[in-house]
């Protein structure tokens, strides 16, 4: 039958966080919808609590330590051997599934799938079965029809003292309460956004353009933003930032939207004469399309909640030679980006520069030959200036062991020109970075 590495509880009986996640699991294989984690955790919560009599229940645990007994996968944590943490599901909202294997041994026939069942229920009292079974098929009616009747959202945030920091971050930030201890619908409303959402950003009366949502919201501490009367814990979301070639002061574009702001928790004061003293504010579609109209921007679907972007383009009147682009997106890019800011204390790792805007996380090992571990290890990064990035992604240059900086061949009498003088040296470097610039080293031209 099912194995399962279980463990004990106080009073004896074995845990029932795995045989209740795989029902779970197995009523959503029937009804053909796949699970993710926003969408089961208070699911799970619920039947843990009510079926499984746990006080004080922690879904992450099954989510993840059902994978080792080889019958359940989450998408990007196949490799984890420990436990992920709340905020890292909250932000990156994996989607999960029965493996095949499972499939093929419980639930390809009648009887293994009778048996299965049987199996896993036997662990909750007999006269309960038929209320858990009933639980099991409208939680996962619920989630079906939830996932088919969801809508993007639209909001609009007012980031006068932060827009440069959070777009160079690729971020959104809010605290979690303000001064006085008190919850502000403005910051409140980041948990609101998902993932493909769409947000305007407005700073110091100019609408500057447009961000996509790459995450829903997650706890934070507050980066680089340079506000401290804030204070440090917050919400953030992962966004991509498309600023507007020429951004739209508010002459240009409030006459269109005037009519189509909120009556209540609007962006702008009444008549739009100014933004609201306010950071996060939803919007009607409506108010979306009025806005792209003024910029000359046709607002087709603006980004997907998986792993790609659509990008607008502008309407202009060329015929042919105008296509819509469905662009590829390294989708943990930002957090990766964000890694590296911290353990570099938003420095470049060569010269020291701190104008963060203009500094890349490089990779050491290239995207294109790392595994997805590889790509998302902050070890496998150094957050680098424009002439080091160029001339390190294009293995002109490398660093020995020591952090010591290694000249290729190819480039030869041109690297004074570009002001490096051979003398420079990265410290700090972990064991995992040389590990990474071994592999590096070896291709240096």
């Amino acid at each position: 039958m099912i194995s399962l590495n279980r463990q004990r509880l106080q009073d004896g009986r074995l845990a029932p966080h795995k045989p209740l996640l795989l029902l779970l699991a197995i009523e959503a294989w029937e009804q053909e919808h796949e699970l993710d984690w926003v969408g089961i955790k208070g699911h799970l919560s619920d039947l843990l609590r009510n079926f499984g009599e746990i006080e004080g229940p922690k879904p992450w645990y099954p989510f993840i330590r059902l994978q080792n007994d080889g019958w359940w996968q989450v998408d990007g944590f196949e490799n984890l051997k420990g436990d992920a943490l709340p905020s890292e599901l909250n932000r990156l909202n994996p989607n999960a599934r029965l493996t095949t294997e499972f499939i093929k041994r419980f639930l390809f026939s009648k009887q293994s799938k009778k048996e299965a069942l049987h199996f896993l229920l036997s662990d909750f009292p007999s006269h309960r079965h038929n209320e858990l079974q009933k639980y099991l098929s409208e939680a996962v009616s619920l989630l079906k029809g939830s996932s088919e009747n969801s809508t993007r959202k639209y909001f609009w945030v007012n980031q006068s003292k932060t827009y440069h920091h959070e777009r160079d971050l690729g971020c959104l930030w809010a605290p979690l309460l303000s001064k006085d201890g008190r919850k502000l619908h403005h910051w409140e409303r980041m948990d609101e956004i998902s993932q493909g959402d769409f947000i305007f950003t407005y700073a110091k009366g100019t609408l500057m353009g447009y961000c996509v949502a790459q995450s829903s919201s997650f706890e934070q501490p507050q980066p680089e933003l340079g506000q401290a009367l804030w204070g440090k814990e917050g919400r953030m979301v992962e966004v991509e930032y498309f600023p507007f070639e020429k951004p739209l002061s508010r002459e240009v574009f409030v006459p269109e939207i005037v009519n189509l702001l909120p009556s209540k928790y609007s962006p702008m004061t009444k008549g739009g004469v100014k933004g609201t003293e306010g950071y996060l504010f939803e919007v009607s579609a409506d108010l979306c399309s009025a806005v792209m109209r003024v910029v000359g921007m046709e607002a087709e679907q603006l980004g997907s909640t998986q792993s790609e972007v659509v990008k607008m383009k502008p309407q202009i009147p060329s015929g042919p030679t105008e296509k819509k682009v469905l662009a590829s997106r390294r989708v943990t890019q930002p957090q990766f980006r964000m890694n590296l800011i911290r353990r570099w204390n938003g420095r470049c790792a060569v010269t020291g520069c701190a104008e963060v805007g203009v500094l890349t996380a490089s990779h050491i090992v290239p995207w294109r030959h790392a595994t997805d571990a590889e790509r998302n290890d902050p070890d496998n990064g150094l957050l680098l200036s424009p002439v080091y990035d160029t001339l390190f992604d294009k293995e002109f240059i490398s660093f020995d062991q020591k952090g010591r900086i290694k000249l290729g061949r190819m480039m030869a009498g041109q690297y004074q020109a570009l002001g490096v003088t051979g003398e420079e040296c990265i410290e700090g470097l972990t064991e995992g970075h040389l590990k990474y610039l071994a592999r590096h080293r070896a291709k240096l031209r």
